[in-house]
Formats: structure tokens, sequence, C-alpha cells
């Protein structure tokens, strides 16, 4: 009776050393093709961009720039590097890469609704041609000191570093500096519209722009196309160059951090 117990003992000890040993053996055999991308992981990507009809809008290889005659001397060529999920990206993109594997190719498509979006009317403004600004304007000690590397001085003329004319101090009263300024008339300078020229009254400084039509500017609302332009008005479209398209990538998972909430 005895031995029977014993022998009975050992059998379950190796079926539950066996069992160990399979348990241990299936978590070494994870393999890194078999770690897959999810939601808060951190992914880089290397991609080829395309329109329905084969162009090629954009990739991360710089040969492939080159053959389709897009590269860009200033940009550095390399997988795409993000956190998905946090937005940056639209958001077809994302959700393609999810469930992919290191080392996986695949085709994905793009409509605009999780592209770009489609184009919006509201996003097209007019703006006058003739921008205007006031020549005596108040600002800072410290703003004056910052933009012309000196004290104020009253009845002192300066030249300013950013607009290259000059400009007298009117008076000083507390914190505030009192300046006229004294702008070329007939000169060019730059704005956010492209270049214009200045015209002076006693009271304004005027700069008549003159962009060019498919110019695009930077603006404080963003990056916009010159689509329109007449003797008295510029119409900016702020819509993004790929709205109303549907987008085609090729895109190869280079590599997976997994994040917090894998």
């Amino acid at each position: 009776m005895k031995t029977r117990t014993f022998i009975t003992i050992l059998v379950l000890s190796v079926l539950i050393m066996g069992c160990i040993n399979n348990n241990k053996e299936e978590t070494t055999t994870t393999t890194i093709s078999e770690i897959t991308a999810r939601y808060g992981d951190i992914v880089s990507v290397s991609y080829i961009g395309k329109f329905e009809n084969g162009t090629i809008f954009d990739t991360s290889y710089a040969d492939v720039a080159r053959d389709a005659g897009i590269y860009n001397p200033m940009r550095e060529y390399k997988p795409l590097t993000f956190r998905i999920g946090e937005g940056k990206i639209i958001s077809g993109f994302e959700a393609g890469i999810i469930g992919m594997h290191i080392g996986e190719e695949k085709n994905i498509t793009v409509p605009p609704e999780l592209g770009y979006g489609n184009w919006n009317p509201k996003k097209v403004i007019d703006i006058n041609r003739l921008q205007k600004g006031l020549r005596v304007i108040n600002v800072s000690i410290d703003e004056f000191r910052r933009n012309v590397g000196e004290d104020p001085i009253i009845n002192k003329t300066y030249i300013a570093p950013s607009s290259g004319w000059n400009i007298t101090v009117l008076s000083i009263m507390n914190d505030t500096v009192e300046i006229l300024q004294t702008p070329k008339e007939g000169s060019i300078i730059s704005t956010p519209y492209g270049p214009g020229v200045i015209n002076v009254t006693d009271t304004e400084i005027l700069v008549r722009i003159n962009p060019k039509i498919g110019d695009k500017i930077r603006t404080e609302q963003g990056v916009a196309k010159v689509i329109y332009v007449s003797d008295k008005v510029v119409r900016l479209d702020f819509n993004h160059e790929l709205v109303s398209k549907t987008l085609y990538f090729v895109i190869k998972l280079e590599n997976i951090t997994k994040g917090d909430n894998s």
C-alpha cells in the first residue's frame, strides 16, 4: 500500500514538472516577429504614399523620393516614429498599423474621412491686399530692449532690427515706451503674405502685399495657399493640400516599443 502511494506521488510530480517545463518553453519561444502593434505603442514605419493614379506624393525612402522627383535635400529620410493614439498621424494610417508585426509589409487605403478630410469652404478666406498699421505704437521697456538691444531714451532714433526702419522714442511712462515708426516710402518688406510695398501717411503705415497664385504662406492660423489675387483682395485656402483625396500607402513596420496600454 505504501509503495502504491509513493508511485502515485512520483507520477504526479513528473506530470507537474512536465507542465512547468511546457510553460517555460512556450514563454521562451515567443519571437520578435510575433509582437504586434497595439494602441499606445511607439512604432517606426517606413512608407510610400501614392495617389490613385500611382503618383508618389511622399515617402520615407530617399531613393524612392529621387526616382519620383520629389526629393528634398533639407529633409531627413528615415522611418516615421510616433505613438499610436496620440493623434499626430492621420487616423487611417494609424488604424492600418494596428495588428502588424515587426518586419511585416502591407498596403493600406486611407479615404478622405480618415485622412485630411473633405474640402471645407469655411477654411477659405479673403484678406485685403492693403495691410494697415499705426505709425505710433506702445511697447514695454523689456520688449524694446529685446528688439533694439539698448535702453530707450526720449527723442533718440534707433534702427529696428526686425524691420530695418527708423523708430524714435516719443515718451516713456512707467513700463511703456511710445515710439514713432518711420519706414522708407516705397521700400519693400517681407510679410507673412509675401513681399509688400510701403506707403506712409502721417498716422499710418500702408503695406500693399503682392503674393502670387500658388504661393504657400505661414500665418498665425496655419499654412495657406494663395488661390486668387485681385486688385483689392487675396484669397487664402487653409485646407490641407491632400484634402478630399484617397491615399494609398505601402508600409513596413520596422520597430515596436510596447506602451503602457498594450
